[in-house]
């Protein structure tokens, strides 16, 4: 659209509106960036600095809360719970402001608060794997086992790193390991190997043979590789007929892999990328065929 005037006067107008608008948005800008620098300088001057020039800044008022309650020196965990309630006021959807305040309120033995603060993290982003995994940690501190077990599972499930740690804080919280298995572990492959993993590493051999036997139930699909710490720790512990059921079992499912990824018609198939037992296991590709129409 073409925007005609019908004099100097009403073009003079448009340009000083023009060169208002201008002003006002390049002072918000250079305001933004030094709000910005400030608050990246990580001190507390720096961080208050950016708080006074963009007050209506979530971040930056959550920015001021960590460093309160986060600060070696002079932590102050009162002001920290402040910053954070500043900061919810311009953006309650955020389940990390949320997380952190929790926090807060827990390390100043404000237990309902905490619990509060936890399940509105839980609220804003159901799916969260962190949410999950904080409150159900905050659950297990308190003794509630139960409901802490469902939300470390519900941790695992989003991202199955966390399944060696929900184990063994499960353990240490009292839990024994046939309930562990069946109330935090998800049944996805993963995260029982991490869990083997990390109790063979740390010298619980017997915990993660019981950890292999239920993952040998799922059937799963896995590497030849991925029996080698176990099958190692039971060797040097002299335990050879468990090692050996081991590896048997890890022979077939690796088996179960390659059908999986190859079709059954390449079962067998050994190349650079994939080593087979088959001198270890004499027989074994004779009877490849029909481990793969089981598969």
């Amino acid at each position: 659209m073409i925007l005609r005037l019908s004099n100097s006067a009403h073009r003079g107008i448009l340009v000083i509106a023009a060169f208002a608008l201008a002003i006002t948005l390049s002072y918000s800008s250079i305001r933004n960036a030094r709000a910005v620098h400030f608050a990246g300088l990580q001190t507390f001057e720096g961080i208050e600095h950016a708080t006074h020039l963009e007050p209506d800044n979530a971040r930056n008022w959550y920015l001021l809360g960590r460093y309160w309650q986060y600060n070696l020196e002079n932590p102050d965990v009162r002001r920290a719970i402040r910053s954070y309630v500043s900061a919810l006021s311009l953006n309650p959807a955020s389940s990390e402001i949320w997380l952190d305040l929790a926090s807060a309120y827990e390390s100043e033995a404000n237990l309902t608060a905490a619990r509060d603060a936890f399940l509105h993290a839980k609220k804003v982003y159901p799916l969260s794997a962190e949410a999950s995994w904080q409150y159900g940690n905050f659950l297990l501190r308190q003794g509630e086992l139960e409901p802490a077990f469902t939300e470390m599972r519900l941790a695992v499930e989003a991202d199955h790193k966390r399944a060696a740690e929900a184990f063994s804080r499960s353990l240490r919280a009292g839990s024994s390991i046939e309930t562990t298995l069946d109330r935090v572990l998800p049944p996805i492959s993963e995260a029982y190997l991490d869990v083997i993993w990390d109790q063979t590493t740390d010298g619980h051999s017997g915990n993660a043979l019981k950890v292999w036997d239920r993952l040998a139930s799922l059937h799963p699909h896995l590497s030849l590789q991925d029996s080698f710490s176990l099958v190692g720790a039971l060797m040097t512990e002299k335990r050879i007929a468990e090692a050996s059921r081991v590896w048997d079992q890890a022979v077939l499912f690796a088996a179960l892999l390659i059908c999986k990824v190859r079709q059954a018609r390449f079962c067998g198939t050994v190349d650079s990328n994939q080593v087979l037992p088959a001198a270890v296991f004499p027989g074994f590709f004779r009877r490849d065929s029909a481990v793969c129409r089981s598969a």
